[in-house]
């Protein structure tokens, strides 16, 4: 039995949701609701994050996605990924084919992709975030993801409609104060060969969405998985930088639903 943290919503074919590094599950709480009508929607934390335990011991976290999936009856489903939850999504395309029917990446992250290396300042105030994370300064640390994350590019804070803005800026204060250490005792492993040089393996269809607020070096590494991968399509989502669920959860349900509902169950009518 899985020691990870998961909750299943709805009816229908299932669908794994697998949230961004910063954060929770709970960022696809609207999401998963309104997929609900369609689907059996299964939601995740990833150790270190929400309520899932900390490591004891460097692991592989698409294994613990797939121990989740088989808890909750399933042998293989549509997976959905935001941002390093993209990451685990694809690893367990690249590692249990047969486990994954389609998926939807959201601005997917790519370890060693090389897409953070033109912007040394921006990764810069990354490495400050996280010292500031350990140091117990969550406010500078929600701050900085949220300039580089929340309101992303050719936009400021205030352009968020204020309870968003608000709203984000608590979820992000809350995962900083859980994150906190929380890697301290073992950390995720890569897998062998790394999936930046597995993306031509991967079969499965996929739609890969980035924001259009979104960091350019998410555009640079979303590029690369829609290039690489050999079935997937791409699709901006207007409006929004690199959380759409949390932004715009009835336009990403949406897009999930239209790009899962024919490969999962041709012949269900939508909701």
């Amino acid at each position: 039995m899985t020691d990870v943290a998961w909750d299943v919503v709805g009816d229908g074919p299932p669908v794994v949701l697998v949230p961004a590094g910063i954060g929770s599950r709970r960022q696809f709480d609207r999401v998963a609701t309104d997929l609900g009508r369609d689907f059996t929607v299964i939601t995740m934390d990833p150790r270190g994050q929400g309520e899932s335990p900390n490591p004891v011991g460097d692991y592989f976290d698409h294994e613990d996605a797939l121990d989740v999936l088989q808890e909750a009856g399933f042998d293989h489903a549509g997976w959905v990924g935001c941002s390093n939850g993209g990451r685990i999504v694809a690893d367990v395309a690249a590692t249990t084919p047969t486990a994954v029917d389609a998926m939807v990446l959201l601005g997917p992250a790519l370890p060693g992709g090389g897409s953070w290396d033109d912007f040394p300042d921006d990764f810069g105030r990354l490495q400050e975030a996280d010292r500031a994370c350990q140091e117990g300064d969550f406010d500078l640390t929600a701050e900085i993801h949220a300039e580089l994350f929340v309101v992303g590019r050719d936009r400021t804070l205030t352009d968020l409609p204020q309870p968003l803005a608000s709203g984000v800026m608590g979820l992000l204060m809350a995962a900083a104060a859980r994150e906190q250490g929380a890697w301290d005792g073992g950390e995720p492993r890569e897998i062998d060969p790394p999936l930046r040089d597995r993306l031509a393996t991967i079969e499965a269809p996929t739609l890969v969405g980035v924001g259009t607020h979104d960091h350019p070096a998410i555009h640079h590494a979303a590029r690369r998985y829609r290039e690489e991968l050999p079935n997937a399509v791409g699709q901006a989502i207007q409006g929004v930088a690199h959380f759409p669920a949390w932004e715009a959860p009835a336009v990403t349900a949406e897009l999930v639903r239209d790009h899962l509902l024919a490969p999962l169950d041709p012949d269900r009518p939508r909701g």
